[in-house]
């Protein structure tokens, strides 16, 4: 079917066109200003050169110059590798020299100019992409060989619009739209999209009898097509590309799926398949339908008669797989409408192709390599970036050292154990009895255990709602799916089954994922009832009232060894004190580090410029020795820190031995430990079950749209089942009566070719009595 299918033609995108560009005086300026007059002079060929080649880039672009590879190895890529140079030494990104870029779109001719070379080089890689593309699109396609080119001409334009993307990246100006993310997006997807398109056309040359595998690579790359398409037929891409491409690509997307159909029907037609291989070239003849339509919009001549060529194929096939089918196999033929899409084969065989370094690729030699002003900036920032670094590096980790310290500090709780030791205290601590009432409140007067279980009771209720309706719906489709399969065994292939089988699957799939995950929910379900389990009698004290709470505590009378405790907590607090101290000192040798950066921003490009390019690393060692000695500092200081810490190790851990020598104290810390503890579980086990109750609330409501679903499907499928099975049920009834009809007709001929014999064998006798009468007569 393909024996014209190398010639498929394939669409360009333009160019954009350039304003007229003068580097010589501008960049003469510059370097006079900067550097010397001598070196300007010096420099004025190489900037007369890029003149040259940025005027053949211009004349390509208007159509004045004919594109050829070439063209872009003498011109197109010379000025690319000689751009990169003059990035490379001068300030040519952030407006420093007087010189502007101007490009126009390629849609609407709008002109952007920006001061900044990387947008120069993303205008002529874009070019340079399009260049390729056009190259492809022009390849001699006849032979397999020219298709194989053209298809590295497309994966080469991908790879160029890659790299342009890159350049692009680095502009934070505002971009026409061909250089937006999406207008790359859509270029590339083009590119790519007719480079698969290549290979396609190169395995139908080649692969002759492999249906189904062409059938996934046409099916493939109208996909391609597709999404090409509906990115160019969005509102936001009209100022991007020319509707033209948009319908372009549209058609394409047309035609390869009816060419998918047509490997198909092939492959049915081998398998005698005759009805479905006749159903799907009239599923063809409908794209293609479609496709002409768009082609005579395009406005080129030589899409009509490719298209017409196509269309013959396929009528040809057509006309033959219907004849057979209406003389011989008699079979059903399905509605061109009712076949769905071909697979497609899952992956493009199509990927940009890496550019790599423009200058080794043209072997153009530096002619700047000795200017060294933009080095030393660079130096500059480079050292500055290192030394801010540092800078940085240093407070971080000087913050995260001290956050330890605090939390240390926090952990061993030694406000609390100097408060405690510093005051008796009497009574249910006013926190601790603020925490308790709450509880009580939110309970509403129904008590904590009550609420609890209250609250796990429709816990358990929601999670059994859930799991019965999941187990209904489940059920339905399950016996959907088995009246099906009685249906087929009984019908055969005239069953159809697959679309809704796939949603049978699909909500199969999604219930079971439900009722996993239900499942799930019901093992935290068991541990909350664990937890209620284990801690009921501590969660019952929380129905006692704040003044029998008091009650069970032990009076905090005053012993002997609260006055052993006095040197230990003066201890404690110098140690406190000389902490902040040590944190004091941090801060201060930071705020020094940072005034020193200060100062070298302004100093550092003096220093590298008076040592020049080979001393760079000395002036860096020095400034380096310079902050190291402060971050040494820093890192004692820290070290002191820790001593601290570990001296507020033992002195707390003296106190608690203390404490808990004191058995008043230590019997009341364990109630109120317990009453806090109790207090926290209390929370953990309603913030559980709150998070059950929400779970199951969502679950539930997925659950009711995905009931809809089931009973809208099992509905929809019975009706189509009943109405399948009466059309099926009268189909075999005509094929029964048909059959007796043909054996009378056969019986009928049988009987008249009897009695034409007999005729003529009375005939033979009558003449042989007239033979014989005649001899008589004439003896």
């Amino acid at each position: 079917m393909t024996s014209s299918a190398l010639s498929d033609p394939l669409m360009v995108f333009p160019m954009k066109r350039a304003d007229s560009l003068d580097w010589v005086k501008p960049m003469k300026k510059y370097v006079q200003a900067t550097i010397s007059n001598h070196e300007a002079e010096s420099l004025t060929s190489s900037f007369e050169h890029l003149n040259r080649l940025r005027k053949s880039v211009e004349d390509a672009a208007k159509g004045r110059e004919t594109i050829s590879e070439h063209l872009l190895d003498q011109a197109f890529f010379p000025y690319a590798a000689m751009l990169k140079h003059a990035i490379a030494h001068f300030p040519l990104i952030d407006g420093r020299v007087s010189i502007s870029f101007g490009w126009y779109d390629v849609m609407y001719r709008k002109k952007v100019s920006l001061p900044n070379a990387n947008y120069e080089m993303a205008s002529l890689l874009f070019n340079v992409a399009a260049a390729y593309h056009h190259l492809g699109a022009s390849e001699n396609r006849e032979t397999s060989d020219g298709v194989k080119t053209a298809f590295k001409h497309f994966q080469t334009a991908a790879g160029l619009l890659e790299l342009c993307k890159e350049k692009t990246s680095l502009l934070t100006d505002r971009l026409p739209p061909d250089l937006s993310v999406d207008g790359l997006a859509v270029f590339c997807s083009l590119t790519l999209t007719s480079a698969h398109h290549c290979s396609y056309l190169k395995a139908a040359s080649e692969m002759k009898g492999k249906h189904s595998v062409l059938a996934k690579l046409a099916m493939e790359g109208s996909h391609m097509y597709e999404n090409t398409h509906r990115f160019m037929a969005h509102p936001a891409a009209a100022e991007i590309v020319d509707r033209r491409l948009s319908s372009y690509c549209e058609m394409h997307q047309l035609v390869l799926e009816a060419r998918a159909h047509q490997h198909l029907a092939e492959a049915n037609h081998e398998a005698h398949d005759i009805g479905m291989e006749v159903g799907r070239l009239q599923r063809a003849q409908v794209l293609l339908d479609k496709a002409m339509t768009l082609a005579r919009t395009l406005g080129t001549p030589q899409y009509v008669p490719w298209l017409q060529a196509v269309q013959f194929s396929v009528n040809r096939q057509l006309e033959v797989a219907t004849g057979e089918n209406e003389k011989i196999y008699h079979e059903r033929v399905p509605a061109a409408d009712s076949i769905g899409q071909p697979d497609r084969f899952g992956k493009t065989l199509a990927k940009p192709t890496p550019v790599g370094d423009l200058v080794e690729r043209t072997g153009i030699r530096d002619p700047f390599s000795h200017v060294t002003p933009v080095h030393i900036l660079d130096a500059h920032s480079r050292f500055r970036e290192e030394l801010t670094s540092l800078v940085q590096h240093q407070a971080i980790e000087t913050g995260k050292h001290r956050d330890r310290i605090n939390e240390a500090i926090h952990q061993m709780g030694i406000v609390e154990n100097v408060g405690a030791f510093e005051r008796r205290e009497t009574g249910l601590p006013p926190h601790l009895a603020d925490r308790v009432s709450a509880i009580r409140q939110a309970t509403q007067g129904m008590g904590c255990m009550a609420h609890l279980n209250d609250r796990r009771s429709l816990l358990s209720n929601l999670s059994q709602s859930v799991a019965e309706t999941i187990s209904r719906l489940l059920k339905m489709l399950d016996n959907e799916a088995k009246t099906d399969r009685e249906l087929r065994q009984k019908f055969g292939h005239r069953w159809t089954r697959q679309p809704s089988g796939n949603v049978n699957t699909d909500l199969v799939r999604t219930l079971r994922d439900y009722d996993n995950k239900v499942h799930q929910a019901t093992g935290g379900d068991c541990i909350i009832d664990a937890k209620l389990k284990d801690n009921f009698e501590s969660l019952c004290r929380l129905d006692l009232s704040v003044e029998r709470l008091e009650q069970l505590l032990p009076d905090a009378a005053e012993t002997d060894v609260d006055k052993a405790t006095s040197n230990t907590v003066a201890t404690v607090k110098a140690l406190i004190k000389d902490m902040q101290a040590k944190e004091n000192a941090e801060r201060g040798k930071l705020a020094e580090l940072r005034e020193m950066l200060e100062a070298d921003n302004k100093q550092l490009p003096i220093d590298l410029a008076a040592a020049g390019r080979d001393k760079e690393d000395t002036v860096m060692a020095a400034a380096k020795l310079r902050y190291e000695e402060k971050t040494q500092y820093l890192i004692q200081l820290m070290i002191q820190s820790d001593n601290i810490q570990n001296q507020l190790v033992a002195a707390v851990e003296e106190l608690n031995r203390l404490r808990r020598s004191d058995p008043n104290a230590s019997n009341r810390a364990k109630v109120l430990a317990a009453l806090e503890g109790a207090c926290h579980m209390y929370d953990e086990l309603s913030m559980n079950i709150d998070e059950g109750v929400n779970f199951y609330a969502r679950m539930s409501e997925a659950v009711d749209q995905c009931k809809g679903k089931v009973e809208d499907f099992v509905y929809a499928r019975n009706v189509q089942m009943d109405d399948l099975k009466n059309v099926l049920q009268k189909e075999a009834a005509h094929i029964e009566i048909g059959q007796e009809l043909e054996a009378t007709l056969k019986a009928l001929e049988l009987e008249k070719k009897r009695e034409e014999d007999a005729l003529r064998a009375e005939q033979a006798k009558q003449e042989e009595l007239r033979k014989a009468h005649a001899q008589q007569s004439q003896g």
